[in-house]
């Protein structure tokens, strides 16, 4: 019995303006002032309307004094009616309330941990199928909730084990890895940057990318807008510096240390997050390259002169003034000692060049240039060339003028070294044709150069531009070269402000594109410098 009582004062406290119970209270007592109301007005009227008539054959007197009795007993009536509509709507309504506020109390007591939940309602009505299914999907979700735990379980272990490999992986590898957000601010460095850079993790994380990695290219300082992760989170693209590109990295103290930087963004959909880092030391092979190019540069000038006093006994040779006539053989042996001689000074000559260009021998001389002329230009001097390979090839220029500001002379250097390349290694099946075409956006012209040749072997693509390299299909196919074309060309697009770049399938053909910055209206041009040589300091 008091267990009974503390659970009705239990449901009245909880009561509110949305229960079964206030409800059913409320309605029963509209609904009895509603009956009263009318049978009382029901009874008036009608009474009234009989003393009008003259039916009841009383005064109005009479009928005031009846009114006030009746008045009386409808009021005695109304209010015991009234009083057991709402004990009956209250009883009524706690019953039907009961079971709903029972389930609640389980329903609240359901959490990780605690699934028990029994079906103790007995009503047979909805009520109780309504705790059925309750206690039915309570079993389901426990069982749904212990397979789910396994799996996290399992989840989060083999998260944990990838994460300590990857942090492994990054503390032992010697790459400096930097992760940065979309502001350029770095986030997170691996050991091996702090090492390279000679300072702490703490004292990276939280500056701009810029003031951690500030970086020279050829000995000048990158401005913010040239600077690698500043140009991959702009353009959100990938951005890989090839070994020919001398990167230094300024260190604490005035110090350099030359890298290879890659940057990669990272982003979600369409969503710029940040971006990754990667910078290697290379020192050793920056010091191999200078030596090797020092070794070039010796040996062109000291094989120069012997060569040219060969050339010019062989010229006397060949013009019988060698002290006595000779025969037809050895003039044809004196001619291949000629040629040869010939093939060893352009070789030299390019050898010269590279060296040059390598060391920053020339500056370039900027101006307005059409890069229509400098295609035609092109052409007609390789015509004799694609003429003796039996080559053919069509041209798409642009219908207006397509003026950029470069330099002309390189320009065309570029232009030229990549169709005599096109030419040189066309297949000789019949399908040796060229197509050079142009093609403008709103910041670069592009020229490409598209041949069917030998293609590169995939394997071997990454060398391409690396100086005295050629690729082994092409050695088998032209003896001749020192790799040193491709090389020259990959520089001066970058002294230039150009840049090069490639597809090709062995066995398919290459293209080549070389891309030019467009000129902007209004722009001014740089002003022009004289060629100069100078000697790496």
């Amino acid at each position: 019995m008091a267990q009974k009582r503390d659970k009705s004062s239990s449901l009245l406290k909880r009561l509110n303006r949305g229960s079964i119970l206030w409800r059913a209270v409320l309605h029963s007592v509209v609904l009895s002032t509603i009956i009263i109301v009318v049978l009382s007005t029901t009874s008036y009227v009608f009474i009234i309307s009989m003393v009008q008539r003259g039916v009841l054959g009383i005064s109005v007197y009479e009928l005031l004094q009846y009114g006030a009795q009746l008045g009386k007993t409808l009021l005695i009536f109304g209010g015991v009616f009234l009083a057991l509509a709402v004990v009956l709507s209250f009883s009524f309504g706690r019953r039907l309330a009961e079971p709903f506020m029972e389930m609640r109390d389980k329903v609240e007591q359901i959490r990780p941990g605690h699934w028990k939940y029994r079906h103790t309602i007995r009503t047979n009505d909805e009520a109780e199928e309504l705790d059925k299914v309750i206690s039915s999907l309570t079993r389901r979700l426990q069982e749904v909730y212990e397979n789910l735990e396994g799996i996290i379980e399992e989840r989060t272990k083999q998260l944990r084990e990838e994460y300590a490999k990857d942090r492994t992986i990054l503390r032992t590898i010697r790459v400096g890895i930097l992760v940065v957000d979309k502001n350029g601010t770095v986030l997170q460095v691996n050991p091996a940057t702090a090492s390279l850079l000679k300072t702490e993790e703490r004292a990276i994380i939280g500056k701009p990318i810029t003031a951690v990695l500030p970086m020279q290219k050829h000995e000048k300082l990158l401005t913010k807008e040239e600077h690698p992760v500043v140009r991959c989170l702009h353009d959100r693209e990938e951005v890989l510096i090839s070994p020919e590109v001398h990167l230094n990295v300024l260190l604490s103290g005035g110090t350099m240390l030359p890298v290879r930087v890659s940057v990669t963004p990272l982003q979600e959909k369409r969503t710029l997050l940040g971006a990754i880092v990667s910078f290697q030391d290379v020192t050793m092979e920056r010091q191999l390259d200078y030596m090797k190019s020092d070794f070039i540069t010796v040996a062109s000038h000291h094989l120069r002169t012997p060569l040219s006093t060969v050339q010019w006994y062989l010229e006397l040779l060949s013009a019988g003034d060698g002290g006595g006539k000779l025969t037809k053989e050895q003039k044809s042996f004196v001619v291949e000692m000629r040629m040869a001689t010939k093939k060893m000074t352009a070789v030299l000559g390019e050898l010269m060049d590279a060296s040059r260009i390598s060391e920053e021998g020339f500056t370039p001389v900027y101006e307005d240039v059409d890069m229509n002329d400098i295609v035609k230009d092109v052409i007609r001097n390789t015509q004799p060339l694609m003429k003796s390979k039996g080559v053919q090839h069509s041209v798409e220029l642009l219908p207006q003028a397509a003026v950029v500001p470069t330099d002309r002379l390189l320009a065309g250097i570029i232009i030229q070294n990549l169709i005599h390349n096109a030419v040189k290694y066309s297949k000789a099946d019949g399908s040796r044709v060229l197509h050079i075409r142009m093609k403008r956006s709103k910041q670069h012209m592009y020229v490409s150069v598209e041949d069917h040749g030998i293609g590169i072997p995939y394997a071997e693509q990454e060398h391409i531009f690396q100086k005295l390299y050629r690729a082994s299909n092409a050695r088998a196919v032209e003896s001749n070269g020192a790799g040193l074309g491709l090389y020259s060309c990959r520089m001066l697009a970058d002294r230039m402000g150009a840049s090069l770049s490639f597809e090709s399938k062995e066995g398919d053909g290459s293209t080549f594109i070389v891309s030019f910055p467009v000129v902007r209206k209004g722009k001014m041009l740089k002003k022009k410098q004289r060629r100069s040589t100078k000697k790496r300091a």
